[in-house]
């Protein structure tokens, strides 16, 4: 399995405007955009080789607790 720890690019940047917390997490469509994209990246469900059996997403090291990605905080698998 691999643990994914998402951070935010460049913290002390202010001039980025796109953040996993105040952009892609947020709205029920891009939320669920955020997390089904995530996921299958990381899973390549097609390919048929060796590869991992599941995923977790985690943010700055702790679960990721935001409405609109739940699929994020638990474990993916194959």
């Amino acid at each position: 399995m691999a643990v994914i720890n998402l951070r935010e690019y460049d913290e002390k940047n202010t001039s980025i405007r796109r953040s996993w917390k105040s952009h892609y997490f947020q709205g029920t469509t891009g939320g669920r955009e955020t997390s089904v994209t995530l996921i299958e990246t990381f899973l390549q469900r097609d390919y048929s080789g060796e590869w991992i059996d599941g995923v977790s997403f985690l943010y700055y090291d702790n679960e990721i607790e935001f409405f609109h990605v739940e699929g994020l905080s638990k474990i993916q698998y194959r």
